[in-house]
């Protein structure tokens, strides 16, 4: 969720999506199936949403960390998976990172959390060797979990 002006938007699978508020703690969209109802208990806010009839709370991510030219360039590399038989570059423009498969166009890569990032709907978690440097990362989206790409020279 973020503020664009004086409107909340949601950010789901690499589209924004406008919100309505129908009540101080309910929110509405055309492109949601089921109303987002926030809520606060005593240890914490919570953001409760229904996927399938089934409801769910979501938790509060902390402040995604920021980016920065050199943080970016940590991560920019040419990466594989065997599983897939496939490839995905990575590069540091400034203080962006952008990431390209072999069937895809550049795509941002969006922080959420140290070495975790989303883009088009999937997750990105890079993983590091023993010295830090990122080895590699886990690709997580709708249909898959943790297919790993690793770094190559």
């Amino acid at each position: 969720m973020a503020r664009t002006g004086d409107s909340l938007v949601a950010r789901f699978a690499g589209q924004t999506i406008p919100l309505t508020a129908t009540s101080d703690s309910t929110l509405t969209a055309a492109a949601l199936p089921e109303p987002l109802v926030f809520s606060q208990t005593a240890r914490s806010a919570t953001l409760q949403t229904a996927a399938f009839g089934s409801p769910t709370s979501v938790p509060r991510l902390a402040t995604p960390p920021t980016l920065t030219a050199a943080r970016a360039g940590a991560y920019a590399g040419r990466y594989s998976s065997d599983e897939l038989d496939t490839w995905a570059v990575v590069e540091a423009r400034g203080d962006t990172s952008m990431v390209r498969t072999r069937w895809g166009p550049w795509r941002p890569l969006t922080a959420i959390a140290p070495d975790t990032f989303i883009v088009a709907g999937a997750r990105v978690d890079f993983t590091r060797g023993r010295g830090g440097a990122v080895t590699g990362f886990r690709l997580s989206q709708v249909r898959t979990r943790n297919v790993i790409f690793e770094r190559r020279p």
